[in-house]
């Protein structure tokens, strides 16, 4: 059975350790990316952990574009945090003033408190904690080093880049992915929405087959993304690689593929004797891994409930609009009605036996359907707005995502 459905299986001991002997490791655009996201020290481990294995390191032409296209505007990120830090603790400042001074007018004079001494402890500790950011900003600011971190990786990565794509062959992949994408079939299609299309991850895919079929060698993927188009989830928690993958995988190129997170690496390598990595460095790995599996989780949860909730209101649209169309239809037959009952009364007006009351409850009639699209209106109106507020809810949802993919602020 394992042999037929190995990609329902864990690989063994042996197999792990052949993936670790022979197997070409590839880190993701994200894990490079980290090099800037990460202090100095936890940014020196890494270089240092991948000129150690330089030998089976390789990249993707799609993950080295994809870092360099986005490298400064992380490192522009990171140097937005410490601005919108110092702009909250000048907040801080000043409301903790304000507050402190409301209440010292209230009360004037008390036997135990001393306002403005507490307000000076407090405006203390708070240039206290500045002093330390700005120490800290001082110490970590790669300002001057962001260059030299994109030429290292330049260096690192020399002759270990895969080839482009031609135009013709770049929409040739983007139309295939449109139509995995529709069955769900991973990686990349929880990036469909992006206005890109989102083709990179099924790009980086077809590359590592590629490479791999060429070369006869098994891939490790280290990568931060936490979506499921990459792993095969049970209760929230990441079990592996998805299934999917490693079958086709190893059905196109005869070689397996296995995936960890920058964590599981880290700690693995530590596992495995390696010095270079500080368990400083791991933590800091984990820590983020947790909050992107957090922001992850969010966000899935997110796209449930707006998923949901733009049926509901198209299905509540769909409704109300077929109720909109009956009641014109209706409009219309009436109307049609009255006008040749109006005929017949101007022809007829002289004989006893036409009921005029005939006319008058048309007329009643065509205006109470004439309220009820008056009031059906007036909904659609109001149902167009909750759609569009869902629709700018979805956009919003799509940023914070495109903010976590690229390391950036929202």
């Amino acid at each position: 059975m394992k042999s037929e459905l190995f990609e329902f299986f864990r690989p063994t001991d042996t197999e792990f350790d052949n993936f670790w002997k022979e197997g070409i490791v590839v880190p993701d655009a994200n894990v490079l990316l980290t090099l800037i996201r990460y202090n100095r020290k936890s940014s020196d481990d890494l270089f240092s952990l991948f000129e150690k294995i330089k030998y089976k390191i390789w990249i993707p032409h799609q993950v080295a574009y994809e870092f360099l296209n986005n490298c400064h505007s992380v490192f522009f990120s990171m140097e937005q945090a410490y601005i919108k830090l110092s702009s909250a603790y000048d907040e801080i400042r000043s409301i903790s003033a304000k507050k402190i001074d409301q209440i010292k007018s209230e009360y004037r004079f008390h036997p135990s408190l001393d306002f403005e001494d507490g307000k000076s402890s407090l405006f203390e500790a708070i240039k206290d904690i500045e002093n330390k950011i700005k120490s800290n900003q001082t110490i970590n600011s790669k300002a001057d080093d962001i260059n030299s971190i994109i030429e290292r990786v330049a260096s690192l990565f020399e002759n270990r880049i895969g080839r482009p794509y031609s135009d013709a062959d770049y929409k040739e992949f983007c139309r295939q992915a449109d139509i995995r994408y529709q069955m769900k079939m991973p990686p990349g299609y929880l990036d469909a929405e992006k206005s890109d299309g989102g083709y990179g991850d099924f790009i980086v895919w077809q590359q590592l087959i590629e490479y791999s079929k060429e070369n006869k060698k098994d891939i490790i993927f280290v990568t931060e993304d936490m979506k499921e188009d990459w792993w095969f989830r049970i209760g929230g928690r990441s079990i592996g690689p998805r299934r999917e993958l490693r079958r086709e995988f190893f059905d196109k190129t005869g070689c397996q593929f296995y995936a960890y997170t920058l964590a599981h690496w880290l700690s693995l390598n530590k596992l495995k004797g390696s010095e270079i990595v500080s368990d400083d460095t791991i933590k800091r790995a984990q820590s983020h891994q947790k909050i992107d599996e957090d922001s992850a989780k969010s966000l899935r949860e997110s796209r449930v409930i707006l998923a949901r909730k733009s049926r509901q209101l198209d299905a509540k649209y769909s409704e109300l609009k077929e109720k909109l169309d009956s009641d014109r239809r209706k409009l219309n037959e009436l109307t049609d009605f009255l006008k040749v009952g109006i005929r017949r009364f101007d022809r007829d007006a002289g004989e006893q036996n036409f009921e005029s009351g005939f006319l008058d409850s048309l007329e009643m009639s065509r205006k109470a359907v004439l309220e009820d699209i008056n009031v059906s209106l007036q909904s659609l109106k109001e149902l167009e707005l909750e759609r569009e507020a869902v629709r700018l809810d979805m956009v919003r949802m799509w940023r914070r995502r495109m903010a976590r993919d690229h390391g950036q602020t929202d």
